[in-house]
């Protein structure tokens, strides 16, 4: 575990991010974080940043649009994106990396 990571059970997804982004398997994540005004607010965010990901470190348990984010982040050129939300999020990429009919294949490696 690294000492600067904090988050429910041990940080491991926060981890993993961290490890994907430094070895240059991903190029951005898309996380949620807590907004700074309201922090009872979640949103999500294009991490492209070690401090980007430190900060979405932790659980959130309400829904962000992880979607539109995502989205973005493929618009602002990113090809190789992790993804955290909740599992009805990860169902609706999958179906659209997997299906004929969806469009991730197309800008993702």
């Amino acid at each position: 575990m690294l000492p600067e990571v904090k988050g429910q059970d041990g940080g491991v997804v926060t981890s993993m991010l961290l490890y994907a982004l430094e070895e240059g398997l991903i190029d951005s994540a898309v996380v949620t974080v807590k907004n700074e005004d309201e922090p009872w607010k979640p949103e999500s965010i294009v991490a492209q940043t070690r401090e980007d990901i430190l900060r979405s470190s932790g659980s959130i348990y309400v829904h962000s649009m992880t979607m539109e984010t995502l989205m973005s982040a493929i618009i602002n050129g990113s090809r190789s994106i992790g993804f955290v939300g909740p599992s009805c999020n990860i169902d609706a990429v999958n179906k659209m990396q997997t299906s004929p009919y969806g469009l991730l294949h197309m800008f993702m490696r």
